[in-house]
């Protein structure tokens, strides 16, 4: 698409990652015949490793191209959160509910108040106050709070820190 940038270093990423893992049964079959005095295993692990060496340092040069011109705009992400007016959010507002319903329940309720949501000129806020299994146990504002894209970061946020960590550590082993 015209308007991105580096579209096709990004899809030839994506490739190298898809060709990578396209290796993962010839390493698998490599373990399961090692037993084998023939050298065949020998032969595909060092193809499968080899060949995967070639694909991450590929992989590596076409990232050391994208991410030093990766820009993140913080109020267009936002504002791109908050166009489906509320509707992105619906698995936190699922997995809230879910505590008092139970998990398939409250999938129902949820997906049905969705589904309404998009049918109808009802906000999702609206329609899931609307419904009484929904507004018996969260008042408008515990449900602004559900909604909030903010809130639900999981885990991304330790797991990005923790990777950053580890790749720093890898780096500095690597420079000794």
């Amino acid at each position: 698409m015209p308007q991105k940038k580096n579209p096709q270093l990004s899809q030839d990423i994506v490739g190298i990652a898809a060709q990578g893992k396209a290796l993962v049964p010839l390493a698998f079959e490599a373990i399961n015949s090692h037993h084998e005095a023939d050298g065949a295993s020998e032969d595909m692990m060092r193809h499968a490793v080899f060949t995967e060496l070639i694909l991450s340092g590929d992989a590596l040069a076409r990232l050391n191209i994208v991410i030093p011109g990766l820009a993140v705009d913080a109020v267009r992400m936002k504002k791109n959160l908050l166009l489906t007016d509320g509707l992105i959010m619906s698995e936190a507002v699922m997995l809230g509910l879910a505590k008092y319903v139970g998990r398939q329940n409250a999938h129902e309720i949820v997906r049905r108040a969705a589904q309404t949501a998009l049918e109808g000129d009802s906000s999702f806020m609206a329609v899931l106050l609307a419904e009484p299994s929904v507004s018996k146990v969260f008042d408008e504002k515990s449900l602004r709070i559900l909604m909030d894209p903010s809130k639900y970061t999981g885990l991304s946020a330790q797991i990005a820190r923790s990777a950053a960590i580890s790749a720093r550590e890898a780096v500095a082993r690597d420079e000794n």
